[in-house]
């Protein structure tokens, strides 16, 4: 068997800094007139920084500010020593995670120059090495210091002006988003180790289906294969894999040192999204075989499938748009949110993760976007996925920016792109690539221009790079993507696939009721966390009242630099959101936090079952989005502290996977529908009351037609009342909805009185606003 293995070389770091310009340093000793503090790995600077007592809490107030005007201009040394003993392997070593430009060196000698965050390096260090003890020393320099050194122009653009960002490959939210302050941190921020390999070995190994059975009586494998050794008629590539009682085995000589070949598996399990069916995974092993002993061995889960997206550009009435997954040739309705940096230092990502990604499941998603200005997440993240069923959208480091298209920045996004894409390729869970999140559109809005015909980065590098590592998954340039097609076409409005933000107004508004798209990507709505959350992380006396100029709110509403007046409205927002549902005004915190929660529950279930009740013209809705990762007011669902609002519970109502639900009024009447998005038809008793009452208003047997939305019936209605109705379902499943009818002008008392005697939401109650 293989004799990998890996040493962590996580503990017994130190670190010192200073905001001298400093080269040339390779060691410990080359730095005496500095203090060494204890650094934690994986870690990041600012909180290293305020674990030592020399710095705030990053978290609190206006802290984030003043300690980002400090931290990013520092060069930062880490440094540890660690013992090696030297075998017959190959010793690399692996750094998952470093922010951002880095010199590493081992016994004062350079080893590797780091240039890309978001990338792993695995740096062959045997040369570099002695018996016993050795040093490790790591200088990581300002990323705002090298972003001066590249040039910039008119044309480029960056979010919110930070130009800055644009030569970097970093998470693009580090320089200041809408939902993240300016924190450009650095840091080992993931896994640092030793790793030890053979020196006869696979250097790369992949299956990938290549063709299923329209029956699935047998699927087509492709393997991939590279090996670093001396190959002859006694080397062999075996692949076996094993799920439950199903088992395959098959090999190969191997003739040349690379090469692929095709298996058939007969009778496969296949992996199935969430909702339709088992996410069935075979523990795989690729082994490389010489007389008779096995030198290497890849060993993953793995997932049988086929993914298709039927996409065309535009959806208008004389012209009928698409934008439809298939796995394993059904089509597939996604219900999910995006998925956004799980903190501002990404060091903290993997405490947070676990309890993310149950939120995740809790709330009913079969999809996952993960959005462009994040960092690509970890293996453990897409392995949970994968266990689960959960589809993930996959966007490329870039975001609502017009990136540089020099040769050098050409250069490093194909091997970034070549990187994650090996990296990621083996899951089964990631159903498609983006080439970038709302670049098309702020390079057409912001600049005036087509990014079909300037924009090399996702029409050449990024396709080409992916047909030559991964032509198992569909692809798109941007989200949404102005192709050749929806460039002729001067509005927004009819892409297929958008991004509904707009006014922000009345979330029943013509546009968003109104909209064409059949597959919404982002669409969101502010929700205030919940008092017992804001007073972690404002000061007491800021607490109320927030208009009026109030720095603490603004800041974590978010505008990510204080005094610059980039998104200042939306504390405002929020209070004209409620002005917009409710006659009262909030008059204090409590009754604030509250109103603020029943809106955006209102307005997120709307945008759901919008969506859902509209199957198959509509094929998809990924709202805005799960989770803080940064105290704020915003439209995530939960807010950092992970105590969810109220919107979560509802929007867990809204994704099970059947649901009675009642669409807006027709004439006279309230249309009955019931969305069934399992490959069952069912038998369903349902009785919908309303709560004010008591009055049992609809009550029948129904037949809901497997993966349909089959109408049921109607409620007679007039658009003046203010009506909370109790939706109500048993017989072969049983399960609850709500739907509250009326226009604009309600009474939050009432509405609390109704929501509350409902009895359907007591327990969430409790949750989200102890």
């Amino acid at each position: 068997m293989s004799t990998c293995k890996k040493i962590s070389l996580c503990s017994g770091f130190e670190f010192a800094f200073t905001a001298e310009n400093t080269c040339d340093v390779r060691t410990k000793d080359d730095l005496p007139g500095l203090r060494f503090y204890k650094a934690t790995v994986p870690g990041n600077i600012e909180l290293d920084l305020f674990d030592n007592g020399l710095l705030a809490d990053p978290y609190f107030g206006m802290n984030a500010a003043e300690v980002n005007a400090f931290c990013e201009k520092l060069n930062i040394f880490y440094t540890k020593e660690f013992t090696y003993s030297p075998d017959d392997n190959h010793c690399f070593l692996v750094l998952e995670g470093i922010d951002c430009y880095a010199s590493v060196c081992i016994n004062g000698r350079l080893v590797k120059e780091t240039d890309n965050m978001l990338i792993p390096y695995e740096i062959p260090v045997d040369r570099y090495l002695k018996p016993g003890n050795n040093e490790l020393f790591i200088h990581i320099r300002p990323s705002v210091s090298e972003a001066k050194k590249y040039e910039y122009n008119q044309l480029l653009y960056g979010m919110g002006g930070f130009m800055d960002s644009l030569h970097l490959r970093k998470a693009p939210h580090s320089f200041g988003w809408d939902i993240m302050p300016r924190l450009i941190s650095a840091g080992i921020y993931r896994d640092i180790y030793l790793e030890t390999r053979p020196k006869e070995r696979l250097l790369e190994a992949n299956l990938k289906t290549k063709a299923l059975a329209g029956d699935y009586s047998d699927a087509t494998q492709t393997v991939f294969y590279h090996l670093e050794a001396e190959v002859d008629s006694r080397c062999i590539i075996r692949v076996s894999g094993q799920c439950g009682e199903h088992s395959f085995c098959y090999e190969r000589p191997a003739v040349t040192f690379a090469g692929t070949f095709d298996f058939k598996i007969e009778n496969p399990l296949l992996w199935w999204p969430r909702g339709k069916g088992s996410p069935n995974l075979y523990k795989v092993k690729i082994e490389l075989i010489k007389n008779g002993l096995c030198l290497d061995t890849k060993a993953f889960d793995y997932g049988i499938r086929l993914v298709r997206l039927e996409r065309t550009s535009l959806n208008k009435a004389d012209n009928q748009g698409k934008f439809l997954f298939y796995i394993n040739y059904k089509r597939i309705f996604a219900k999910g949110t995006n998925w956004v940096p799980l903190d501002a230092f990404h060091s903290k990502d993997a405490q947070r993760l676990d309890a993310a990604f149950a939120l995740l499941l809790e709330c009913n998603c079969n999809i996952v976007r993960c959005w462009g200005g994040n960092v690509y997440e970890s293996d453990r993240f897409y392995s949970l996925c994968d266990q689960n069923g959960i589809m993930v959208w996959q966007d490329f480091a870039m975001a609502c920016a017009f990136y540089p298209d020099t040769e050098d920045f050409r250069t490093r996004l194909r091997e970034e792109v070549a990187c994650v894409v090996k990296r990621l390729r083996l899951h089964p869970s990631i159903v498609l690539w983006s080439g970038d999140n709302e670049c098309d559109i702020f390079i057409r809005q912001q600049l005036g221009i087509n990014p079909n015909l300037y924009n090399p980065l996702t029409r050449e590098d990024i396709p080409k790079t992916l047909i030559r590592h991964d032509n198992t998954r569909p692809y798109i340039a941007s989200s949404p993507f102005i192709d050749e097609t929806a460039t002729n076409e001067n509005s927004d409005t009819y892409f297929t696939e958008n991004h509904l933000w707009g006014p922000r107004d009345y979330y029943k508004s013509p546009f968003y009721k109104n909209s064409p798209c059949n597959f919404v990507s982002e669409i969101g709505y502010h929700g205030c966390p919940a008092k017992s959350s804001i007073e972690r992380f404002i000061s007491p006396e800021k607490l109320w009242p927030i208009l009026d100029n109030n720095d603490e709110w603004i800041f974590h509403s978010i505008s990510p630099l204080p005094g610059i007046d980039l998104y200042d409205y939306r504390v405002k927002l929020m209070f004209d959101q409620i002005g917009q549902i409710f006659k009262e005004t909030p008059e204090d915190l409590e009754s604030f936090y509250k109103m603020s929660q029943v809106v955006q529950a209102e307005a997120k279930k709307f945008f759901v079952e919008l969506f859902r009740t509209q199957k198959w013209n509509k094929t998809g809705v990924i709202w805005w989005n799960l989770l803080d990762g940064w105290p704020q007011m915003s439209d995530a669902v939960v807010d950092y502290y992970f105590k969810p609002k109220l919107a979560f519970e509802y929007i867990k109502k809204s994704q099970q996977d059947v649901i009675v639900a009642i669409r807006e009024v027709e004439n006279w009447d309230l249309p009955i529908v019931v969305c069934n998005d399992s490959d069952k038809a069912l038998n369903l008793t349902v009785t919908i009351t309303e709560v004010e009452s008591g009055q049992v208003v609809f009550e029948k047997n129904v037949n809901a037609n497997a993966d349909e939305v089959t109408h049921i019936g109607s409620i007679r209605y007039a658009r003046s009342a203010h009506t909370f109705y109790l939706l109500e379902w048993s017989g072969d499943l049983s399960g609850a909805n709500h739907y509250f009818a009326g226009e604009p002008g309600f009474h939050f008392a009432h509405y609390t009185k109704l929501l509350r005697k409902s009895g359907i939401y007591n327990d969430a109650l409790k949750r989200c606003w102890s």
